[in-house]
């Protein structure tokens, strides 16, 4: 069961940490990225590698 809370006005930050390259942690982020917009939000997403930042578009 999932339950929304209204979104509170200001920023917010996720931070996805872990040790293993492969446990999807920018699979996730992207995706949480993704369903922001579709709220009408205005999300970023911060690279911190160099795959992260091919796939961003950022430099």
């Amino acid at each position: 069961m999932v339950h929304y809370r209204e979104h509170r006005a200001g920023p917010h930050t996720v931070l996805a940490v872990g040790t293993d390259c492969s446990s999807g942690k920018m699979t996730t982020m992207l995706e949480l990225r993704r369903a922001a917009l579709g709220r009408g939000l205005a999300p970023g997403f911060v690279a911190t590698g160099q795959v992260g930042m091919m796939i961003s578009g950022a430099a």
